[in-house]
């Protein structure tokens, strides 16, 4: 008996509860839909408003590879476009598609300003091919920056395009890059470094008229940080012609008739620059 009011008031309170959410929703929904509703009349007004046209691009770019004006349109920025149509991702994506291109920003300035900022790759080596000169980045990636003229004093890095595989193109590439940054740690400029048919790298040092051997790939990381000690130790030998640095435990002395005129040790525990001046043919 004491359960039928209980009943009574729950189905009461139940109805009162049901009446407030509907309620609730229907407000809710004429509410969302009266401000979609304006959203779709203003938005398309106000976004296509003369306003907020773009009437300014500050471009900022650390290579004259290309005009302000070229790098702007190329990002699809273009007078009187609304700057709440200009997707700053794509336009930079446009822009990173660009060879010499390692970074791009795009900021919009509302109301009708765009700052844009273009960064060039940093060149590290020179290389040819196709018998066309390019620029070599710290990634390997190689290039051409516009119609610039390469800068001289970059080394060159020649023989890997040779190769047919595109994957051990890339390889060959990267090897040379360390073996470069191997040896100019420790003072030693190179004009040249070139992998032949065979896999072996040769070095041209630059200023001195000397070829030095690092050898196969397995030996060439050692031989170039190995070449540093050797270099100090060189006889002042005007008729020194190359540098062989494939030995795992010396390094062998040739003229220019490829006599060999010395061998300086180079083994672990001998004494440091001990030269042995034999005469051998």
């Amino acid at each position: 008996m004491r359960l039928r009011p209980f009943l009574r008031r729950f189905r009461a309170d139940f109805f009162i509860v049901a009446r407030y959410v509907a309620a609730t929703g229907i407000l809710t929904g004429l509410v969302a839909g009266a401000a979609w509703g304006a959203y779709a009349e203003v938005w398309p007004a106000m976004a296509a408003h003369a306003y907020f046209r773009l009437r300014s691009v500050k471009v900022l770019c650390d290579s004259p590879a290309e005009q302000p004006a070229v790098l702007a349109a190329r990002a699809g920025l273009y007078d009187g476009t609304s700057l709440w149509e200009i997707d700053p991702g794509q336009a930079r994506q446009a822009l990173a598609s660009m060879p010499w291109v390692r970074d791009a920003r795009i900021f919009r300035l509302f109301p009708d300003q765009v700052s844009l900022e273009v960064f060039r790759r940093d060149p590290v080596a020179l290389t040819v091919v196709g018998g066309a000169t390019y620029l070599v980045d710290g990634e390997g990636v190689v290039y051409r920056e516009g119609d610039q003229v390469p800068s001289a004093d970059l080394p060159y890095l020649t023989g890997w395009s040779a190769v047919a595989d595109h994957a051990d193109r890339v390889a060959l590439l990267r090897t040379e890059l360390n073996l470069v940054r191997e040896i100019e740690r420790s003072g030693i400029v190179v004009s040249q470094l070139h992998v032949d048919s065979a896999g072996v790298f040769r070095v041209y040092p630059d200023g001195r008229r000397i070829v030095v051997v690092l050898g196969g790939e397995a030996q060439a990381e050692t031989a170039a940080r190995r070449l540093s000690q050797v270099w100090a130790t060189l006889p002042p030998s005007e008729d020194l012609r190359e540098i062989d640095l494939s030995y795992a435990d010396r390094a062998v002395l040739r003229t220019a008739a490829g006599r060999s005129v010395g061998v300086i040790s180079a083994m672990l525990g001998a004494r440091k620059g001990a030269v042995e001046v034999n005469g051998r043919g």
